[in-house]
């Protein structure tokens, strides 16, 4: 008898809308980069659509622009030791991240060049529940 262990879903190829979005960190794994780096990869998952976006955040002292934006996002204090493990304290928070579109190019299985537009997580920020900010009075919610 065959196991069905090995089994993937398909990958998720919704587009993410572009601007600053809300998300929830919902996983995270502590690995080596293909060049042996040490880098984090989170899972977010957006509040409006629910996509689930993968980001590397490289942990090489003078490579970690972009953990270094979340860890100041989240309130997180940067550690003494370079080597220390931050994932407990990420997961399960909520974070604003800046999606960016651009072209995503690359050769199908049949050997011809796909050509489409993919998303990609740009910056972080402290969550806000109105990320493009309140711009006439009658948009600020006073039941807070």
């Amino acid at each position: 008898m065959t196991s069905w262990d090995d089994e993937k879903p398909p990958k998720d190829t919704r587009l993410l809308p572009q601007g600053w979005r809300g998300f929830d960190i919902v996983s995270g794994e502590n690995k080596d980069s293909k060049a042996g780096n040490k880098m984090y990869i989170l899972g977010l998952t957006d509040e409006e659509t629910g996509i689930t976006a993968n980001v590397f955040l490289i942990r090489t002292p003078g490579k970690r622009w972009y953990l270094k934006q979340v860890l100041e996002a989240l309130g997180i204090e940067k550690k003494e030791e370079d080597d220390y493990d931050y994932l407990p304290e990420i997961l399960n928070k909520k974070i604003m991240g800046e999606v960016s579109h651009e072209p995503n190019e690359y050769i199908n299985r049949q050997g011809d060049t796909v050509k489409g537009t993919q998303h990609k997580i740009i910056g972080f920020k402290k969550y806000t529940q109105n990320p493009g900010g309140v711009t006439k009075p009658e948009e600020v919610d006073w039941n807070d």
